[in-house]
């Protein structure tokens, strides 16, 4: 498994798109970030190392932790996060953690 971490940006557009997704995980929102995609897109790989998309998939994966330990569902944790279907969660999870949800959950249990 991946070590789980997201980083931030200082850039102050940055953390404003990131306060947005945290208010919001399942919806975009740069309007509120002051600046346009190709900003935010330089912005990320410049103090992230990843793209926007990469790091609104790990956000969405890291915000569906909480539901994922609370509940044990899969499918709660892939409503949590935005999917739509828990296999595209799964899917999702795997990439970014290499585990699955279950696999993360066994783990997380002594």
């Amino acid at each position: 498994m991946r070590p789980l971490g997201l980083p931030v940006p200082r850039d102050p557009r940055g953390r404003a798109f990131v306060d947005a997704v945290r208010d919001a995980p399942a919806r975009s929102d740069r309007a509120r970030a002051g600046a346009s995609t190709r900003t935010l897109e330089r912005i990320f790989r410049r103090e992230t190392g990843l793209s926007l998309g990469a790091w609104r998939r790990r956000a969405g994966i890291m915000a569906s932790l909480d539901t994922l330990l609370a509940t044990g569902s899969v499918t709660d944790a892939a409503m949590a996060a935005g999917y739509g279907t828990p296999s595209a969660y799964i899917t999702a999870f795997r990439r970014e953690l290499d585990t699955t949800p279950g696999g993360f959950l066994r783990s997380a249990t002594p």
